[in-house]
């Protein structure tokens, strides 16, 4: 969360079942979420990204995705109203909506596809519309542990319309680049403009981008192509 009343607010309302913590505003440094570390990776609690719902807020948030899977984590995010903040939730909706929202969160990866999508939306009608779109969500997709791979791609196949295990083959070259370097590109992404994260962004992809039908799971895949890919997903490291 950003400041000490938001971390006070979810200490308070999880009742034992999350810690709020604050860099004392949007700046989340590297130091910071190397102190996060032992808190990430399989089998450990994980981190919820809880910034405001607001444009700095929203930026903070994708800042904070890159430098929490650079260590391995597989960050959650809170999802509020436009403009709300933690500590007002809380005040408004009291500490069970709080609770719920939190134990709720969806991982921050699946709001990172949704904006990276949406920047696509007037071009889903075109050729490279897609492809760019799937690109650049490949990228967000591939900065996680690979066992978290398969359930973004399904993801991301229900809202852009592409062939069959394009975009399996986006993240496996996505995941192969940032394995090579992880730290460069963290660094690249976190200089980069970045589109938000908010709740409108993730509308907006889902109304606007062409839904994918057909096959025996999302995308058009087959259940053997799913299993190939997830063998190739299970090999990677």
């Amino acid at each position: 969360v950003e400041g000490p009343l938001d971390a006070i607010a979810v200490t308070l309302a999880a009742a034992g079942t999350a810690v709020g913590v604050a860099p004392l505003g949007t700046a989340f440094t590297d130091r910071q979420a190397d102190q996060l570390r032992r808190y990430l990776g399989a089998g450990k609690p994980g981190v919820i990204v809880a910034t405001d719902a607001d444009a700095a807020g929203q930026h903070a948030a994708v800042r904070a995705y890159w430098q929490l899977t650079c260590r391995g984590g597989n960050p959650r995010h809170l999802i509020m109203a436009d403009g709300q903040d933690p500590a007002g939730m809380l005040q408004a909706a009291g500490p069970q909506a709080l609770r719920d929202a939190l134990a709720d969160a969806p991982t921050l990866a699946r709001t990172m596809i949704d904006a990276r999508v949406a920047q696509y939306t007037d071009r889903m009608q075109h050729v490279e519309g897609p492809l760019l779109a799937v690109q650049s969500a490949a990228e967000a997709i591939g900065a996680l542990p690979p066992e978290h791979w398969l359930q973004h791609i399904t993801y991301l196949n229900t809202l852009v319309q592409i062939s069959p295990g394009q975009s399996h083959l986006a993240v496996l070259d996505a995941g192969h680049a940032w394995t090579r370097d992880p730290d460069g590109l963290t660094r690249k992404h976190l200089t980069e403009r970045t589109a938000p994260v908010g709740r409108s962004i993730a509308k907006a992809a889902i109304d606007h981008a062409v839904p994918v039908g057909g096959g025996d799971v999302p995308g058009g895949l087959t259940a053997s192509d799913t299993r190939a890919t997830a063998g190739q997903l299970r090999t990677h490291r």
